[in-house]
Parts: C-alpha cells; sequence; structure tokens
C-alpha cells in the first residue's frame, strides 16, 4: 500500500519473529530471536497495523503469511505493537573478551563472546580476581584491576547469561574460571534487567597478588 504498517501482539508468536529476522538479516546467521509486545520500543502512529493470522516460520517475508491489515478496527492499538530483537553471528570466536562503553581501552562493560555472539557477564561472583583474569586476557595492566558492578557502563544486550563466576586470579582467559550459563528462549525471555560486570585495567602485567588486602589464612 505504500505504507508502513506496525504489528499487532494479538496472536503474534516466534514464528513470525524468526520470518522477520531472516528477511532484515538474509546473508547473516541467525542465532536466535525474541519478541517483545506492548509497545517495548515505542508506539507507532495512524491506522496502519498487522494482525499475523498464520506464519510457519519458513516464509521468505512477513507478508508471506497470513496477515489481516483491518488490525486497527479489530481490538489492535499502538499500545500493543510488536518489536522483536535478532540475534545474528557476530564474527567472534568462543572466548574472546573485549570491554565496551567505557572511555578509555583499559575500562569498560566485560563481554564475552559465547555461541559466536557477544554477551554480557552477570555481576553474580564478580570480585577482583576476575577482573585481573579479564585484564591480562586483554594484555592490560592487571596488577590492580578494579572489578565494577551495577551495570556502570551500561546493561548491553546477551542471546546468553554468564555469571556465578569465580576465578582464582591466575588463568589466562575468562572462560577457564568456573561459571555457569544459561540461555534465553526464544519469546519473552530476556536478561535485560540484570546487572552486568565491568572493569577497571590498572597496575602492570608483571605479576598478580596472592592476597587481597585485610585477608587472613591458617597455615
Amino acid at each position: 500500500d505504500g505504507a508502513w504498517y506496525t504489528v499487532c501482539d494479538d496472536n503474534y508468536d516466534s514464528d513470525a519473529t524468526a520470518v522477520i529476522c531472516n528477511q532484515l538479516f538474509s546473508t547473516e546467521t541467525l542465532l536466535s530471536s525474541a519478541y517483545y509486545g506492548s509497545a517495548r520500543f515505542g508506539r507507532g502512529a495512524g491506522y496502519g497495523i498487522l494482525k499475523v493470522s498464520s506464519c510457519s516460520g519458513s516464509e521468505g517475508r512477513l507478508v508471506d503469511c497470513t496477515l489481516n491489515k483491518n488490525g486497527y478496527y479489530e481490538s489492535c492499538s499502538h499500545y500493543e505493537d510488536i518489536g522483536v530483537r535478532c540475534y545474528v553471528n557476530s564474527g567472534c570466536t568462543n572466548g574472546d573478551i573485549r570491554l565496551v562503553n567505557g572511555s578509555s581501552d583499559r575500562e569498560g562493560r566485560v563481554e564475552v563472546c559465547i555461541d559466536n555472539a557477544w554477551t554480557a557477564v552477570s555481576v553474580n561472583g564478580w570480585n577482583y580476581r576476575e577482573a585481573q583474569v579479564v585484564c591480562r586476557q586483554l594484555n592490560l595492566p592487571y596488577q590492580w584491576a578494579v572489578p565494577l558492578i551495577g551495570s556502570y557502563f551500561g546493561r548491553g544486550e546477551a542471546l546468553v547469561d554468564i555469571y556465578s563466576t569465580y576465578c582464582s586470579g591466575q588463568e589466562n582467559s575468562l572462560l577457564d574460571c568456573s561459571y555457569t550459563i544459561s540461555r534465553t528462549s526464544t519469546s519473552l525471555t530476556y536478561f535485560a534487567s540484570r546487572p552486568v560486570a565491568g572493569v577497571e585495567c590498572n597496575g602492570n602485567t608483571t605479576s598478580v597478588p596472592e592476597c587481597e588486602e585485610g585477608e587472613v589464612r591458617m597455615v
């Protein structure tokens, strides 16, 4: 019709989301997708609202699904607009790590490559030893690395959730530490509310403290 339509969340499902993501990223490998109702990303305007009546997930374009263009007149409103997230292969190698949103290359939100996609790391278990491992892996100063929690550099997005990380401080890679992974579903599950870890890399690259200030032990 030469006009943009939004999509109503009535009867909408993950099959339609897969079609949308494959249409938008036809030249890339789609890892997963998620959808959100209730105008998660803002409301559209006007009378153009589509209702998806039937979609198998194998269609090449959303318009190849069975659609109803009269959604505005059949109980749908822009308060019910659908939004989607498409997770594609980012080209990273499993175990790669990076710092995001910092003011320099020595600080930022910690993201690790899992299943060929970048994911942030939960603050559950995040401490100075984990920060040291991250900085060492990035060949940055790590002796006095500072762990930052509370989404200091923003939350980011995630297809998987990595949490309960525990490092001795001697590992060369964050994935050499102990950790737990949960994967999102293709529906509304999304780890947007969890606080994620960040680091500041400081000190030198020649030694790692054997203990933290104030610790005690029996030998």
